[in-house]
């Protein structure tokens, strides 16, 4: 099976349990990449690239785009809120020019190599378009992150292989406003790059263990526990973690009108 079908698999068996955990701060994340662009949006198609359960969506619906959804995990697409397609990042099956704004929040980061992915966002938007793009910078670190993992290894979790692949390669890539930058030469647009920080201070430890444990890393094997057991983790995981500090989370955005 290739990458790409893994992670769709894995994303698509976590549907449910990413819009009780991650969705909280997916959505607001994507709020804030949409929030930059450069150029109205409403009353514009776009196309919400990686849609997951409509994060992106729901922030471009907010300011008067039109979305179509495109995502490599069909169970995702049927969780969200726009009509979709399955479709694989670096070869998208649409025009060239189709979109009047391409938005790509946390899945670039998936592609290999994420330049292929750029540049398919720049072929389907409209000259006069926009192309917004989010990663994860480099890791502001937080204990629910280890105490989550701890929790897991006691009944047997093991790191999926497609999640350390990631990682080390795609995630890396665009990990940092350079890294970043070097993509968006490597795929020839001409795009603003900035890191920015945002903070989750209304989120207390439950909601943070609930949000790791709804990552597509993690919420397939986490499914398949006995509820007991999954109850277990929960506590364990809360007991590691006791008062947590504000999460912060660093994203790299990029803009760019084509």
């Amino acid at each position: 099976m290739s990458m790409t079908s893994l992670i769709g698999a894995a994303y698509s068996a976590s549907a449910t349990a990413w819009a009780a955990g991650p969705a909280r701060l997916y959505d607001r994340l994507a709020d804030v990449l949409v929030a930059r662009s450069p150029v109205p949006l409403s009353g514009r198609l776009a196309l919400d690239v990686g849609s997951g359960t409509g994060a992106a969506t729901r922030a471009l619906r907010a300011r008067g785009a039109e979305v179509v959804a495109a995502d490599a995990a069909a169970g995702m697409i049927a969780a969200g809120p726009a009509p979709g397609v399955v479709a694989d990042a670096r070869r998208l099956p649409f025009a060239d020019g189709a979109f009047g704004a391409v938005v790509a929040a946390f899945c670039l980061n998936h592609v290999e190599p994420p330049a292929d992915g750029l540049r398919e966002a720049r072929r389907v938007a409209a000259s006069g378009g926009v192309v917004l793009v989010s990663s994860y910078g480099n890791e502001l670190d937080h204990p629910v992150k280890t105490a989550v993992l701890d929790a897991l290894e006691t009944v047997g979790y093991v790191l999926p292989p497609w999640y350390d692949a990631i990682q080390s390669g795609p995630a890396a890539a665009l990990m940092g406003t350079q890294s970043m930058a070097a993509a968006t030469r490597e795929a020839d647009l001409d795009a603003d790059v900035d890191a920015v920080d945002v903070a989750f201070p209304e989120l207390d430890a439950a909601d943070l263990v609930a949000w790791r444990l709804g990552m597509a890393h993690i919420a397939p094997f986490v499914a398949r526990l006995d509820p007991a057991v999954r109850d277990h983790v929960v506590d364990r995981a809360l007991e590691i973690l006791g008062e947590p500090p504000t999460l912060v989370r660093r994203i790299i955005i990029l803009t760019a009108v084509v």
